[in-house]
């Protein structure tokens, strides 16, 4: 028999919670509310890159539309027809293949048809535009335009809606 004190006590509960697995429900909720507070925050500004990248994509589609309006009023001093943009090969190769060459169509990051119009009711002599009709895909709201005007022998530039 031992002698002396008791080998058998009674262990004491921080020690004991050491050696115990696991987290308590308290602390799994609190990760999970913090990670939903996360995502509240930061997932309007993930989910806006891809919009931005399109509008993006407009921009330098209605750039590429610009170079080649200036290309041809240099040479010609007029504005040119849709058919001239398209089949003078004035536009942009990536711009000029991005729609089938039988249905003659270039289309805008959201699937739907860019608009040249170089002579139309609305505008006066030496005016054209090219209109995206932007994420809705239905004229007016949040439409993307260029414009181009001739005056005094010059070309003026102007864009909308971005």
């Amino acid at each position: 028999m031992h002698r002396g004190r008791t080998i058998c006590r009674k262990k004491s509960l921080p020690n004991r919670r050491w050696r115990e697995k696991g987290f308590t429900l308290i602390e799994v909720m609190l990760v999970v509310t913090m990670m939903g507070l996360l995502t509240i925050l930061f997932a309007p500004k993930w989910s806006a890159a891809p919009e931005k990248a399109r509008v993006s994509s407009v921009t330098n589609d209605f750039r590429a539309v610009e170079m080649a309006v200036r290309h041809y009023f240099v040479d010609q001093g007029k504005l040119p027809a849709a058919v001239d943009l398209q089949y003078a090969n004035l536009l942009d190769k990536d711009l000029a293949a991005a729609a089938p060459a039988s249905l003659n169509i270039w289309k805008d990051p959201w699937g739907t048809a860019y608009l040249y119009e170089p002579k139309n009711l609305w505008s006066a002599p030496g005016v054209a535009r090219m209109v995206s009709y932007g994420p809705n895909r239905l004229p007016g709201g949040d439409d993307m335009s260029v414009t181009f005007a001739i005056a005094e022998g010059k070309l003026l530039v102007t864009q909308s809606g971005f």
